[in-house]
């Protein structure tokens, strides 16, 4: 759960599994790709408690790389946050029950339910 830690946005989020992705290669002897097999991220949607900001856009660049790697999960935190606060910014407040970002209801789960998940065997 790289969020609450000082990253914003898909880069810091990308960055953070692939400096994971070393550590599991360097404790495991594992590949890369074995190591991605056994890797997954919970990202927070939205406004993070520390005021980090987690958009649509970015929960799609990071799909994309975890689809490209094969990380084992991709998910976020949390589905009950994931609509728009009235207003949507939350007073640039974070929200236990609504993501402070503009948004439409949903939007960041869906990303969840496109991830390819671990492989089949």
């Amino acid at each position: 759960m790289p969020f609450d830690g000082g990253f914003t946005g898909a880069a810091s989020q990308i960055s953070a599994l692939q400096a994971f992705n070393t550590i599991l290669m360097n404790t495991f002897g594992w590949t890369s790709a074995q190591a991605y097999a056994h890797e997954g991220i919970s990202m927070m949607n939205g406004r993070s408690d520390t005021g980090e900001y987690f958009y649509q856009s970015d929960f799609q660049t990071v799909l994309n790389f975890a689809t490209s790697v094969g990380l084992a999960r991709y998910t976020n935190w949390s589905v009950n946050r994931d609509q728009q606060c009235t207003p949507a910014d939350n007073n640039g407040q974070t929200s236990g029950t609504c993501s402070s970002v503009p948004q439409q209801p949903w939007d960041f789960t869906k990303y969840s339910v496109c991830s390819p998940g671990p492989p089949r065997r």
